[in-house]
């Protein structure tokens, strides 16, 4: 075991982690920042720069032990340091407007099937391609 393994077991361990920790979870909630489920909470490094020093506000998130594991996958697996890979893997997923109005038509197909005279699969294949 390599020396910052073992200095961080044995931090993760202490009563001043626990303190960071609940300071943490007082800052943001107790909810995973990355899906917003509320058990198995873990608090992950965004940089280790401070380490044993950090700041709440900004080195420190809560995540869900699964989204904890996908982020350090997501940084193995691009070659991404934790910080570079936590803003990444923690950035908000674009929004795309256009399912809005496809959900809108889904939740339409029985108007839609009776207003062209089509069966729900003509009606599908037509939302699809965007022209319903």
């Amino acid at each position: 075991m390599d020396d910052f393994k073992a200095q961080y077991l044995a931090y993760i361990q202490s009563q001043e982690w626990e303190l960071k920790r609940q300071e943490t979870f007082k800052l943001f909630g107790r909810a995973c920042k990355k899906c917003g489920a509320a058990r198995h909470l873990q608090i992950h490094h965004k940089t280790y720069a401070r380490f044993k020093h950090e700041r709440v506000d900004t080195d420190l998130i809560p995540l869900c032990r699964p989204c904890h594991k996908g982020l350090h996958q997501f940084c193995k697996r691009y070659g991404l340091n934790v910080e570079r890979g936590s803003q990444q893997f923690l950035a908000p997923a674009p929004v795309d407007r256009s399912i809005g109005r496809r959900l809108a038509s889904v939740l339409r197909i029985p108007q839609l099937m009776r207003k062209h005279d089509l069966c729900e699969r003509d009606v599908r294949a037509l939302i699809e391609v965007g022209a319903l």
